[in-house]
């Protein structure tokens, strides 16, 4: 538990490989220290070495799903791989903002751009980011909020030697490498159909002019309490393409039971219908483990994995939750190195016989990155 100690025997780790770079994850319990990243730069002795990662509910590694602690994948290319990093502050209360000035940064940077990755302070209008995402590339983005242990007060985001809040940080990556993005998120919508008549942002006041908590609640057919945040997501469909459909999970008080509004991780806009979706951990799994089946269908050997999944898929799992890495590494053309963490929203497009579609903000979700070797 001792901040700089972990850095050093995740550094003494990672050392044969020089790696160019680190994408760290952690639970929340080092509460921002640098010195875990410090420590790290300590023990490679190399000031070019790009850090980047966030804290989640836990983390997983190829050898365990933990609730404590922290883990690393590292990476060296040999040059095949270019890494280019930017961060923007101000994500809290300008997302749409925050996320276009980075991504125009590094889009004008980097034009041959293959994906970016991001990561993002979870306390923030999500849909914003996206919308940001979509106005600014064309490009695969991949990424996730950063979360905590499942409170929701609070989170931080790696960035070489920094350990920022309030912050969007993207990652161009560049390079002649193959890469798959998989993401498991067949969730079954269920029951009446509502239009939101009042709402501003990620807050919803009525659906069919009854409150909204009213409305979840005939749905679900039982009262909501806090230890349902995250398990509960509603499919969101736009009056104009209502083929289009977004998930959004319920962010629920400590006082939901005397909350007449729902919260959701992203914004939604009046007009617009909304139906609950329920899945159950059967379900979950078996998702996983078409991911899996996926994986041995690449053309590619894949090198690494990150794996964003919803921190909803965790506490709903259980002590099934080790599937979500299980399953990987028990793939005929496992990862060989895997690292990840439990976020509060996951952000990636979804494949489609065309190729993949733009980029979208989910929740519930399981998004794997699969890194091949390049030729």
């Amino acid at each position: 538990m001792d901040p700089y100690q972990a850095g050093i025997e995740i550094g003494e780790a990672l050392l044969e490989i020089s790696p160019e770079i680190i994408f760290l994850f952690s639970s929340i319990h080092y509460d921002g220290s640098p010195e875990l990243a410090e420590a790290i730069y300590d023990v490679m002795d190399n000031n070019e070495l790009i850090i980047i990662g966030c804290t989640g509910d836990g983390f997983y590694e190829e050898q365990m799903v933990a609730n404590v602690g922290a883990s690393a994948l590292a990476i060296n290319s040999n040059g095949s791989i270019q890494w280019h990093l930017d961060q923007q502050q101000g994500v809290g209360f300008t997302p749409f903002e925050a996320t276009s000035r980075c991504l125009e940064r590094l889009d004008k940077s980097c034009p041959n751009t293959q994906f970016f990755l991001l990561f993002s302070d979870f306390r923030t209008d999500a849909s914003e980011v996206i919308r940001a995402v979509a106005s600014s590339t064309t490009k695969p983005v991949i990424g996730g909020m950063a979360s905590d242990n499942f409170d929701m007060e609070g989170c931080f985001i790696y960035i070489n030697r920094e350990v920022v809040i309030d912050t969007v940080a993207l990652l161009a990556v560049t390079g002649d490498f193959p890469f798959e993005i998989f993401s498991a998120h067949n969730l079954k919508p269920e029951g009446r159909v509502g239009v939101i008549t009042e709402c501003q942002s990620t807050t919803v006041h009525t659906i069919d002019n009854i409150p909204a908590m009213t409305f979840v609640e005939e749905a679900m057919g039982k009262p909501l309490e806090h230890m349902d945040t995250g398990t509960i997501t509603a499919n969101v469909m736009n009056a104009d393409n209502p083929h289009i459909m977004r998930h959004r999970s319920l962010l629920l008080s400590k006082n939901a039971a005397h909350d007449s509004d729902i919260h959701l991780f992203g914004g939604i806009e009046e007009g617009e219908r909304i139906q609950l979706c329920l899945t159950n951990p059967d379900k979950l799994v078996a998702e996983v483990e078409a991911v899996a089946a996926g994986i041995d269908q690449l053309s590619f050997q894949p090198a690494a994995a990150l794996v964003i999944s919803c921190a909803g898929r965790k506490h709903l799992l259980g002590n099934k939750n080790s599937i979500e890495i299980n399953s990987l590494i028990s793939a005929q053309n496992a990862p060989h190195a895997i690292a990840g963490f439990p976020s509060l929203g996951e952000i990636s497009p979804v494949k489609t016989d065309s190729g993949y579609s733009p980029t979208l903000f989910h929740n519930m979700t399981y998004v794997l990155l699969a890194f091949g070797e390049a030729e």
